[in-house]
């Protein structure tokens, strides 16, 4: 299944919160098996995480597990559907092939681009072996930068209205192409005009971060004071610092209200000849601070999601010939792009043959890849409680930390942040907000297993809960919303956690 859209793959960490006893046979008999999408074959496998299978007090749990730290690719889940069986008969099964049909499996659910979920099987039969068809569907993203590639055109048409309203252009795309719009713009080069009325130009596009854009040699149209010696990707990577901070009409200290003025001296600073220009309503101490605070933490930036990218526009005689002409080079500043959503099925799977041509636990040889996985769970009388593993991926350590308290102990919101995010679906921006939040014990030591409440308001409106992981930190996303006026508020309204009473600083 493939989806043509851009999406911003977020992960919202979902856990369950046990009173736990350490217990070695318990975790012992945990087994792990690989999550495998897109495999028609071992060949075309892509191996996005695992399927852990363990046995506590009675019940099985079924954990799927991605961990985005581990594989490029940002994989997340987005649907799961799980059935359990003693026999392979059992396991809902359609037409001749007898492939396996997952909407009609026991146990299923939609995810939010999560990154591991659980089901637990209650009171399941000891000493007995099952047949466990695990099946999720996942998705990914193309890096930011590779997708930007893709999506360039070549050349565009375009205008420049100086002074621009908050910045140093205001920059019209013409035409119906994927950069048709008006952008904040800027000049990086000195000593060559563009005409600030209107007037149409051509232009070839490049990223800022592309490096054959540096390896152009430029034609000086026989004036000597039009100089690129300073347009460089190291200097590139200042300006793209720069305009993500949105210094216009901002102030600090009592160095009053940046204009785009100071923006552009700053620019000109880095990449062009600076002495003998002056931008609008700029002031000489506006424009050192930001150029400091661009050398502090500006070097090696790169644009991410949510963030702007410098595009860069060399004016030509014409799209066709592609001539670069005696006219000012300029960029505008464009949104990064979050990524292109990719969807795979996945199953759990226990390995392939000895001639990596075929999965060994395929349903049937004739249908489609989907595999399965076998477990076998203890007597009875070997059985322990042991806790669910939240450690780094494959590591089936035990951690007494995680056990629950014993006594009412106090715990607290240390902190909780809201940030929007975007996601681009041809016109339309749809907007999304996700919380974020730690949990601390009355020691500063963060709360495992605590369950925050909260009720989402604003933009977007309704209850909402999550559980902590090890760190005592819990993420909430909320619905998108298309082209939203407003903002996205969050109120923590509870926490609850067995042996801790909530209370507020």
């Amino acid at each position: 299944m493939k989806k043509n859209l851009l999406v911003l793959a977020i992960a919202m960490v979902l856990a369950i919160s046990l009173l736990t006893l350490p217990a070695a046979s318990a975790e012992e008999n945990k087994e792990c098996f690989a999550l495998i999408a897109g495999g028609g074959s071992p060949a075309s496998a892509i191996d996005v995480g695992e399927v852990c299978v363990w046995e506590e007090d009675g019940d099985l749990y079924v954990k799927y597990i991605i961990d985005p730290e581990e594989q490029s690719d940002n994989w997340y889940i987005t649907e799961t559907h799980l059935h359990v069986a003693t026999s392979l008969d059992d396991i809902p099964t359609a037409g001749r092939t007898n492939n396996p049909v997952p909407g009609r499996f026991t146990y299923g659910d939609d995810h939010d681009y999560v990154t591991n979920y659980t089901y637990v099987i209650e009171d399941i039969g000891s000493g007995t072996d099952y047949y466990i068809a695990a099946h999720a569907v996942v998705e990914t993203r193309k890096g930011g930068f590779e997708l930007l590639e893709t999506m360039l055109p070549q050349c565009v048409e375009f205008n420049v209205i100086f002074p621009g309203s908050s910045s140093y252009f205001d920059t019209t795309i013409m035409g119906d192409g994927l950069l048709e719009g008006s952008y904040n713009g800027w000049c990086v080069q000195t000593g060559v005009r563009i005409e600030g009325d209107g007037r149409p130009y051509n232009a070839i596009v490049y990223s800022s971060y592309d490096y054959s854009l540096y390896e152009i040699y430029w034609p000086d149209w026989g004036n000597e004071e039009i100089t690129l010696e300073n347009f460089t990707l190291d200097n590139m990577v200042y300006v793209n610092w720069i305009i993500n901070q949105d210094y216009v009409d901002t102030s600090v200290d009592e160095l009053g209200t940046f204009t785009f003025g100071d923006v552009q001296m700053a620019i000109w600073h880095f990449v062009a000849d600076v002495e003998s220009m002056d931008a609008p309503d700029s002031d000489t101490e506006r424009v050192q601070y930001i150029i400091d605070a661009a050398i502090e933490e500006g070097e090696g930036f790169e644009p991410a999601c949510g963030d702007k990218i410098a595009l860069v526009f060399v004016p030509v005689d014409n799209c066709n010939d592609g001539n670069a002409v005696a006219v000012q080079i300029n960029i505008i500043e464009y949104d990064f792009p979050c990524g292109e959503a990719r969807s795979e099925t996945a199953w759990a799977t226990e390995g392939i043959n000895e001639d990596e041509t075929e999965f060994t636990t395929r349903f049937t040889p004739q249908g489609n890849w989907a595999t399965y996985v076998m477990y076998s769970t203890m007597n009875g009388e070997e059985q322990g409680s042991a806790p669910i593993d939240e450690t780094e991926k494959g590591d089936s350590s035990t951690d007494s930390s995680t056990d629950a308290p014993a006594g009412n102990l106090e715990m607290y919101l240390e902190n909780s942040e809201v940030k929007t995010e975007q996601i681009f679906r041809g016109r339309n921006v749809f907007e999304f907000a996700v919380m974020t939040a730690k949990i601390v014990d009355s020691e500063g030591e963060p709360v495992y297993g605590a369950t925050v409440h909260g009720q989402w308001s604003g933009v977007v409106s309704g209850q909402a809960s999550a559980v902590t992981d090890t760190n005592g930190e819990v993420t909430i996303r909320s619905g998108q919303q298309r082209n939203p006026s407003g903002s996205f508020v969050f109120t923590v309204t509870d926490v609850t956690h067995d042996g801790y009473e909530y209370k507020q600083y």
